[in-house]
């Protein structure tokens, strides 16, 4: 094999190596504390796909007051797992509402008298 032919092999392996990659783990939402409640930003996983959760923690006693599944992505069997996860961005209190952002730019709303979990349209998202 030439020098050329070597050099085009090498580029090509490492191109498709690069595509196959596993994604950078996200970065830390750290957790929003108010009126002595945290709430904390969680992911969990299984073979069917993953989901967001938030939970809040009395900040005093350190006792879980609740969690609550925001979203829930299933797997595509024919993708690996690590592209398809979508995990949490970003956490904020506007009103009675905790709102979630997701790294697609999805923002969901949290009552926090209710717990009811709903998805806000792009054009309601702060």
């Amino acid at each position: 094999m030439n020098h050329a032919a070597s050099l085009g092999f090498a580029v090509t392996f490492l191109l498709a190596t690069a595509s196959t990659a596993k994604r950078a783990a996200p970065a830390e939402v750290k957790p929003l504390v108010q009126g002595g409640v945290s709430f904390r930003a969680g992911h969990s996983a299984d073979e069917n796909g993953n989901r967001g959760t938030v939970e809040a923690v009395d900040v005093n006693t350190g006792k879980r007051l609740w969690r609550v599944t925001v979203y829930e992505i299933a797997y595509e069997k024919n993708l690996e797992s690590d592209v398809q996860d979508v995990f949490i961005k970003k956490l904020a209190i506007q009103d009675r509402c905790l709102l979630v952002t997701t790294e697609r730019r999805e923002t969901f709303c949290i009552d926090l008298k209710t717990q009811a979990v709903k998805k806000l349209p792009e054009s309601a998202a702060p």
